[in-house]
């Protein structure tokens, strides 16, 4: 069984490491979760590959399209946050059975969010919970079997790609760095750590993709720490894009993986808003959604 997240701290900063079972197992229930927002981790692809290994079925995937549904707008943000609950798959199996409404502050890792969650009183959290506990015995199988080893693997092929990043983009140095299984070529930025996809049989990024998306993510939060409140999704996404792409020139790997996961993303979005907003003109625009494999270089 990998070490969870409490029981990694002490390792290089700079170091690639394993994200812990119990968060990989919330990014598995929300990979069942179709919601339309830009934190969205509904993975299609990797569910086919769930269920090819018996890790989720189709009772699964109608329980998430129901926490789309009846989900309230101001619980997504609690949805998202849910894997810092626990900082172990051994804490939440010791809880799993009962409801949020009757977990008690010394029972979790995280008694600001239980409040949040229970002041929440959303009947689609308790479902994502419900969901968690059905889960968690097979997922913990599965982990073991078959995703703890090819995990610690990932996070070796990546580890020297990781430190020639590190020295075009030095702060990247000071980052808590992760690997999940569930969100391929997807990442995410937490307030103490950034998460991002592993190599992983479901989808085709590589190693140097998950180096590009922590590249990525870190820029993302980089920009936010630093403008707080100052831009919206739009500005630092456009401003996280062009920066990694400024970086990266003259680095042959990293900066050819960087224009493959641009030229997979769906940017009409961001153009349609940068555009109306005047931040970019419609000669870029059109060619943003034309040209996908030029991407990298009209960034520049």
């Amino acid at each position: 069984m990998p070490e969870d997240r409490a029981e990694v701290g002490a390792r290089a900063s700079t170091e690639l490491r394993p994200q812990g079972a119990f968060a990989e197992l919330c990014l598995h229930v929300l990979a069942h979760v179709p919601l339309r927002d830009a934190g969205s981790s509904f993975a299609p692809d990797y569910l086919a590959w769930a269920i090819g290994v018996g890790a989720t079925d189709g009772q699964a995937r109608d329980d998430g399209a129901r926490i789309a549904a009846c989900l309230r707008p101001s619980s997504r943000a609690l949805l998202h946050r849910w894997p810092a609950l626990h900082t172990s798959l051994a804490g939440f199996h010791a809880t799993r059975t009962r409801a949020i409404a009757e977990l008690a502050d010394r029972e979790v890792d995280d008694p600001d969010l239980l409040h949040a969650l229970q002041a929440a009183d959303d009947p689609a959290l308790e479902l994502a919970h419900a969901m968690l506990a059905l889960a968690a015995p097979t997922w913990s199988r599965i982990h073991a079997a078959r995703i703890a080893a090819p995990l610690e693997a990932a996070c070796c092929a990546a580890q020297p790609l990781l430190t020639r990043a590190c020295t075009r983009v030095p702060s990247l140095t000071a980052a808590r760095l992760e690997l999940s299984w569930v969100l391929g070529p997807r990442g995410r930025a937490y307030a103490d750590r950034i998460v991002v996809g592993a190599p992983a049989p479901w989808h085709d990024g590589g190693a140097a993709q998950s180096v590009v998306l922590a590249l990525h993510e870190h820029a993302v939060r980089d920009l936010a720490d630093r403008d707080a409140g100052g831009g919206d999704w739009a500005d630092v996404e456009w401003w996280a894009l062009r920066h990694v792409a400024a970086r990266l020139v003259g680095d042959g790997e990293l900066a050819a993986a960087h224009a493959r996961w641009l030229a997979q993303l769906d940017l009409t979005g961001l153009v349609a808003i940068l555009c109306e907003r005047g931040a970019i003109d419609a000669a870029l625009a059109t060619r943003l959604l034309a040209e996908p494999g030029a991407r990298a270089a009209l960034l520049i």
